[in-house]
């Protein structure tokens, strides 16, 4: 029942086609785990997955993607606090480290338990680095404050 409300995936593929312009395959997980032993096993799976597909499918490239909102309904400037948190342990490539600090700061990151994983994933797929590519929030579009939700945008190489 993870899918039921959520959306993610139907957004993506709109620019997963603009960027491609060619045919591509998907596998589509949506989870709902609450520990980080979960995420562990679900990243250690996708990894060998796409080892086995790699070695099957020589040239073939695959692409990991996770899906989360940052800060929910926060006022800008603790928003932006929180975020940077928990930008601050993926950019580290810190999967464990970025599940207690969304845990222990109560960050509202919808998405951290597919974040953790692809980020682990990542990590024994062999990522040394992670760029952050944009942080705003939805205060900096419509220019309403007090309630924001963040947004980042992040790659993992």
């Amino acid at each position: 029942k993870a899918h039921l409300n959520e959306h993610s995936l139907e957004i993506q593929i709109p620019f997963l086609q603009l960027i491609t312009k060619k045919d591509f395959s998907i596998v589509a997980i949506t989870i709902r785990v609450e520990d980080y032993q979960m995420c562990q096993d679900l990243g250690s799976a996708i990894s060998s997955a796409v080892k086995e597909y790699i070695k099957k499918n020589s040239g073939q490239k695959v692409v990991l993607i996770a899906s989360t909102d940052m800060t929910h309904y926060e006022p800008q400037s603790y928003a932006y606090k929180l975020d940077s948190l928990a930008i601050e342990q993926i950019l580290s490539l810190s999967p464990k480290k970025l599940f207690d600090t969304v845990i222990s700061y109560g960050i509202s990151m919808c998405g951290v338990y597919p974040t953790v994983s692809v980020l682990i994933s990542s990590i024994l797929l062999g990522a040394k680095n992670a760029k952050l590519i944009k942080y705003q929030t939805s205060g900096d579009v419509t220019g309403e404050y007090d309630a924001v939700v963040g947004y980042a945008g992040i790659v993992v190489y």
